[in-house]
């Protein structure tokens, strides 16, 4: 016998044919004769090529006129079909699976997260069953079962507007009702019939016209709920889209009516107006929602409500688990072990416990379930709040309060376990530490640890790093406040090694002061005087200057006078005659040198000379003056101040002549 005639397609026509009081008389493997109601005889058949081949015989598949005709009329007459139902593994496993979003949730239309099924949805709880630490592996033994005779009503809802006519919204809106008690089953779908077990039934219901009249009507007002909370998502995006455009119309003949105001009549402006007024009007009539549903098709669901057990293996143990389910078509109950309540979304503890979202308690570091049922203990952390089981959560060294492992430190030093309350980070090392083991910085107040916190030599605090100096003499630390800096190097100074000079009564380093050897006179770099022959230290009271040669000289050294400029010099700036070096080096030149200018300014009667000499040292200038019967020695300093002034008799200058220079004779 052909395959075909256990098919769907076929149980379908011969439900068909019951109900029209038509039947079988003969099946072929080809085709079969049918006895219609009205006594007529036909062959069908299922194949296109026998169809072709035989005009009596009528084509009955998808798409052809017969078959269409048969669902036409079912659908105009409310004809509904029955059919018996069984769960199955595949039905079970996938009632347990995280559903989509679907056309079922009146948010499906502005929903981005179109790949899982969320809380928002008022079917959430209806569609969703799910362990969600734990994978369905099969089925045990039915504990107990029940008949359940089920009457679907399909209603096919569609919604558009006249714009959007080429794109209407169509959705099936699946309502089910006990038929022994009329209730609506709000918690069951449709969906996944194809995972059931259909099969035909031995012997049909009977339902009383005005039983099934008044089902049908409980039926649409359910269905009248659910197109509604459709239709206010659909207006929701309409009044959107219709608001923007209303609002540019309005804008654009307001630009418009302040443009013409001035130039435009009364009866112009009122015109512009109604314009703007219709093209309102016509925008919001083609938004006006269209919305038609009528009932698509009726089903009687000879249906087994079984209380079984099923087997599920843990997702972090592996460990088989049996689990009690109430299941029913493609819908499976489970109840919480805890409050009794219906499942959408539970674990599973490790002994088989399954705990609905309410109740469970699930281990924020290791993911363990923590089960009221087993008398697990659960912790809270003080920290972040997340729940731990007892062996993820640590209690504070120093507080006492309970932390998950995440917000628990450990001190480098001692190893104490500490909370974010009871510990501080090194700033310079970066470890963490408890509260015996480390300071806090004496200026900054960052804490920082024993190893690498410095303690000031004067004041006895500790300080991090970067407030602390090394004294440049003693290299001890010094903090910021008792840090003092040499006004001659900048070096940093403790107060024990900081000396003021006696002259400058500035600070400086220890070892940059030296002692006067006469006075013991403090003096700074700057004021120090060094004897150029014996280096000895002195200050400038004790210390004679040679202003030929810069040189500074103790009493070790004798200073002789100049025969001729008077002026005291060392004994090297001296020679053998008697006369410095400056005197003995005399240079002509000319009573117009601008070098001159300041002293015949203060020395007058030089005008009265016409030939020049002039000798230069470190500090000292001499100015020697020729007349023909008497002459002027002038001395005077680099700053042009005049130091002493003599007439040079001619006797004495025949003595000086051979001592100035050949370039020209006294």
């Amino acid at each position: 016998m052909n395959s075909i005639y256990n098919s769907t397609l076929h149980k379908f026509v011969e439900i068909y044919l019951k109900l029209t009081g038509g039947k079988i008389l003969e099946i072929n493997d080809d085709f079969f004769v049918v006895l219609l109601a009205d006594g007529t005889k036909v062959f069908y058949t299922y194949s296109p090529r026998i169809a072709a081949e035989n005009k009596e015989m009528t084509l009955i598949a998808k798409g052809s006129k017969l078959l269409q005709k048969m669902i036409r009329e079912c659908s105009l007459k409310s004809a509904f079909s029955e059919v018996a139902v069984k769960n199955t593994e595949r039905s079970i496993k996938s009632a347990l699976e995280k559903k989509c979003c679907c056309d079922l949730c009146p948010f499906s239309t502005v929903c981005e997260n179109h790949d899982e099924c969320c809380y928002y949805c008022h079917y959430y709880k209806n569609c969703n069953t799910n362990i969600e630490n734990a994978e369905f592996i099969g089925t045990k033994t039915i504990k107990k079962t029940e008949e359940a005779n089920l009457i679907l009503f399909m209603f096919l809802v569609e919604i558009s507007n006249d714009y959007s006519l080429s794109q209407k919204v169509s959705k099936t809106v699946p309502v089910l009702i006990d038929l022994e008690t009329g209730e609506v089953i709000d918690d069951l779908l449709v969906n996944d019939i194809d995972s059931l077990d259909l099969a035909n039934c031995e012997e049909s219901i009977m339902i009383d016209n005005g039983n099934y009249v008044k089902i049908l009507n409980n039926a649409r007002k359910v269905a009248s709920k659910i197109v509604s909370r459709h239709l206010e998502v659909f207006r929701k995006n309409i009044e959107d889209v219709l608001g923007g455009k209303i609002t540019s119309i309005i804008s654009k003949f307001e630009e418009e009516y302040v443009d013409t105001y001035t130039t435009s009549t009364l009866e112009q402006l009122q015109e512009m107006q109604e314009e703007a007024l219709k093209l309102c009007e016509r925008e919001i009539r083609g938004y006006t929602i269209n919305c038609d549903y009528h009932l698509k098709s009726v089903n009687i669901l000879h249906a087994k409500r079984d209380i079984r057990d099923i087997i599920v293996r843990h997702n972090h143990t592996g460990k088989e688990l049996l689990v009690e389910a109430d299941v029913l078509l493609s819908k499976v109950d489970i109840k919480c072990s805890q409050c009794g309540m219906e499942i959408d979304r539970a674990v599973i503890c490790e002994n088989g416990h399954v705990l609905c979202r309410n109740c469970m308690e699930v281990c924020s570091i290791c993911n363990k379930v923590i089960c009221d049922v087993c008398e697990g203990e659960s912790y809270v952390c003080s920290t972040c709040g997340e729940i731990v089981c007892e062996d993820c959560y640590v209690k504070c060294s120093k507080c006492d309060s309970l932390q998950c492992k995440s917000h628990i430190y450990e001190c480098a030093v001692c190893g104490e376990k500490l909370c974010v309350d009871c510990y501080e980070i090194c700033k310079e090392c970066d470890e963490s530490l408890c509260k015996d083991h480390f300071v806090y910085c004496g200026n900054c107040g960052d804490p920082v640890c024993l190893e690498h916190a410095s303690k000031c030599s004067i004041c006895g605090r500790l300080f991090c790093h970067e407030h602390t100096e090394k004294c440049q003499v003693c290299n001890e630390f010094i903090c910021d406040e008792d840090t003092n800096y040499s006004a001659y190097s900048g070096r940093a100074v403790c107060g024990r090694h900081l000396v003021k000079c006696e002259v400058c009564e500035d600070n400086f380093a220890e070892d940059e002061i030296k002692e006067c050897t006469v006075c013991k006179e403090k003096l700074c770099p700057n004021h120090i005087k060094t004897c150029n022959k014996c280096s000895r230290v002195y200050c400038s009271s004790h210390v004679n200057y040679c202003r030929s040669c810069g040189k500074e000289y103790c009493e070790c050294t004798s200073f002789v006078k100049c025969k001729f400029c008077g002026e005291d010099y060392c004994d090297n700036c001296i020679d053998k005659n008697g006369y410095c070096k400056t005197c003995s080096e005399l240079e002509p030149v000319t009573g117009k040198d601008p070098e001159l200018d300041s002293i015949f300014k203060y020395v007058p009667e030089l005008g009265n000379y016409k030939k020049f000499y002039l000798g230069k040292s470190e500090e000292i200038r001499v100015l020697y003056a020729k007349g023909f019967f008497r002459n002027l020695l002038v001395v005077y300093n680099n700053s042009g101040a005049v130091l002493s002034t003599r007439e040079v008799s001619f006797l004495e200058n025949l003595k000086r002549k051979n001592r100035i220079t050949k370039r020209g004779k006294i």
